[in-house]
């Protein structure tokens, strides 16, 4: 789910996603990406991202590290002024 202006989305992966390439953000601008337990209640501290020209970048590892999910997991991804 993202915002039609592109400054705030949510994202859940389930047990054993892959995590992969996020489009559709504002090209050359800076997002905080803060991982969400959904289990827990537990939020991590914001790790800062910054979009390609084409409005993409990498999903960062999931907590544990690793491309694939462990657990389900959600995602809250700000745009940075």
């Amino acid at each position: 789910m993202r915002t039609a202006t592109r400054d705030f989305a949510l994202v859940y992966f389930e047990q054993r996603a892959l995590s992969g390439r996020m489009k559709g953000f504002e090209p050359g601008a800076r997002y905080s990406w803060t991982w969400f337990d959904p289990r827990t209640g537990a939020w991590s501290r914001p790790i800062m991202l910054r979009t390609d020209a084409a409005g993409m970048f990498d999903a960062p590892a999931f907590a544990g590290g690793g491309k694939q999910s462990r657990r389900d997991v959600a995602a809250k991804i700000l745009r940075v002024p």
